[in-house]
């Protein structure tokens, strides 16, 4: 079994000497005649690819880092060893601990944190292993982190990350918001397993779902008020488990949610948490979070080999943000007009309410097109039908003020010219430089997100 190698105490480090008992044989060495690579840009471009999509800090490479482990991977080929420990009576010895070795090296950022891996071609191959283990992929994106050193020797390889305390608060969760190509199944070959707690002995498993809220204060527990997983096309509840702090002693920020069964392949799920994190001197602060992803239809697929988003909205994902973010009451004896709307799906009562409401119409007299994207100028004339519905106006005769029209409002047509003309008049959209709309071109869930929100606060001032 595959061993969990990482440091679990992140130690804060003291400038101090703790080595004059050490006999430290590391000075003299060469390293010009080793084989190590190059410095691993592939794998930062990697994993850096996952945290800016987190909006977090990207990490940057630093020098002492790279000796530090430079140092221990030449340590665990000289001495067949393969550790983040050290033995002080061995060969090439530089300190006990990661953080004893950071001190050595004149590292004295407070937090130090060691990956090791073996038997991988490059550094890149070495991370994505690595972060297959969902402990250390949470620790991976982690924004405490912001510096990253890599050394290899003879296929040992060893990472430190390494960084000083955050000022705010980061969610970060696995699967990202809206990821797509998720493996549906997980070969579990770590040791400790997150599935050690519960009797599914078999080594094929569905993959581990991770909560995180990293924050400046230090977290006593973390308490789960209600963790839901959705199968969203079957509109059905997953059995999970949940792995807490108090259960799991390799947790500390986060939650892992662990389904019952393997996911099914090309399917949407959504993950829905409500948890109180109860701080060391007992102030609770509440989260709620929801997110969704979707599997690969791929039968082997790699855990996390790349970021695939998606972030073109689609009409159903549109229609849940709609009456999810204005609050628009659903009745769930709607008729189903559409033949393409799975009935059981958990998005039928949006599209059928949006329907009864006059939101919007089908693509035919009984086609929808639920999973079709979302132009701009589509977007705009939704949400204009919903400004009609809940201000009881008409903005097709609505006086517009701003005679500034984007240059290629004309690509529109007539059908939504009106509509983009009063939505601008009322600030909900700004263009996108120069001008333009680019009302053709699709819609991101930010995008929809942004103009949902302005007009849910446009409509809030004049209710």
């Amino acid at each position: 079994m595959k061993k969990v190698f990482m440091l679990l105490c992140m130690t804060l480090l003291f400038n101090i000497n703790i080595y004059a008992s050490y006999d430290v044989q590391f000075n003299n060495y060469d390293f010009s005649n080793s084989s190590i690579e190059n410095k691993g840009e592939e794998a930062i471009k990697f994993i850096n690819s996952y945290r800016e999509q987190l909006q977090i800090d990207l990490l940057v490479e630093n020098e002492k880092l790279s000796t530090i482990a430079g140092e221990q991977s030449k340590y665990m080929d000289e001495n067949d060893s393969f550790s983040t420990e050290q033995d002080q009576n061995s060969k090439l010895f530089t300190g006990i601990y990661p953080k004893d070795r950071a001190l050595y090296n004149k590292y004295l950022n407070p937090y130090v944190l060691e990956f090791i891996e073996k038997d991988r071609n490059t550094y890149k191959d070495a991370l994505i292993n690595l972060i297959d283990n969902p402990y250390n992929r949470i620790n991976w994106l982690n924004p405490l982190y912001v510096e990253v050193g890599m050394g290899s020797y003879n296929n040992k390889y060893a990472f430190e990350l390494g960084g000083s305390e955050i000022k705010e608060s980061f969610i970060v969760t696995y699967p990202l918001n809206n990821q797509k190509n998720v493996p549906y199944y997980w070969k579990d070959n770590i040791d400790p397993s997150p599935y050690r707690f519960y009797k599914n002995t078999n080594s094929i498993k569905s993959p581990v779902i991770s909560f995180s809220c990293f924050m400046p204060r230090q977290v006593s527990s973390i308490i789960p008020k209600k963790i839901t997983l959705i199968n969203k096309d079957k509109n059905q509840n997953v059995d999970i488990n949940i792995n807490t702090p108090r259960k799991d002693e390799y947790l500390n920020y986060s939650v892992m949610i662990l389904p019952d069964k393997y996911l099914i392949k090309n399917t949407e799920y959504e993950v829905y948490v409500n948890l109180d994190f109860v701080f060391e001197d007992g102030r609770i602060k509440p989260i709620k979070h929801r997110w969704s992803f979707t599997t690969s239809n791929i039968v082997n697929p790699n855990i996390i080999n790349k970021v695939e988003l998606e972030n073109n909205v689609n009409r159903q994902q549109l229609l849940e943000l709609i009456f999810q973010e204005l609050n628009i009451k659903t009745s769930e004896d709607k008729i189903n007009k559409f033949s393409d709307v799975n009935s059981d799906s958990n998005y039928a009562k949006y599209i059928n309410n949006a329907y009864s409401l006059g939101l919007i119409n089908g693509y035919s007299e009984n086609t929808f097109g639920p999973k079709n994207y979302v132009s701009r100028e589509q977007l705009i004339v939704i949400l204009m039908r919903v400004y009609d519905y809940l201000l009881d106006r008409s903005y097709i005769t609505q006086t517009v003020y701003d005679e500034d029209i984007f240059k290629d409002i004309n690509d529109s047509g007539n059908w939504s010219r009106k509509a983009i003309e009063v939505a601008k008049d009322i600030e909900l959209i700004n263009g996108k430089g120069n001008n333009m709309f680019y009302p053709k071109k699709f819609t991101t869930r930010d995008e929809a997100l942004l103009v949902i929100n302005r007009l849910n606060k446009y409509i809030s001032l004049r209710k």
